[in-house]
């Protein structure tokens, strides 16, 4: 059981860390004008759900401290970031040592 679950929470791990830097696809529709990145483009919006918070849930799926809504928010909040926002907050998330 305990290897199961070890299973389960590297899946969802890796789930979360593709959702967090999204699909190949999303890099081809941009323009070649959005290459030119703002500071505004970088930061991250305010309100979101904190990334270890997510990633500790991602690893709790198939257990009772596993949060489906928690998980919907960190899921809505990522595909409303862009590319250089995801890759900050994979960042803030390896420097906190979440990940």
């Amino acid at each position: 059981m305990k290897k199961f679950k070890t299973f389960l929470s590297i899946i969802s791990l890796s789930v979360f860390i593709f959702l967090a830097f999204g699909s190949v696809d999303d890099d081809s529709s941009t323009s070649s004008s959005d290459s030119s990145s703002s500071s505004s483009e970088t930061s991250l919006p305010s309100g979101g759900p904190d990334i270890c918070d997510c990633i500790q849930n991602a690893v709790n799926v198939g257990t009772y401290d596993y949060d489906e809504s928690l998980q919907a928010r960190c899921e809505d909040y990522s595909n409303g970031l862009t590319e250089a926002q995801k890759s900050q907050r994979i960042s803030e998330a390896s420097d906190r040592g979440c990940i």
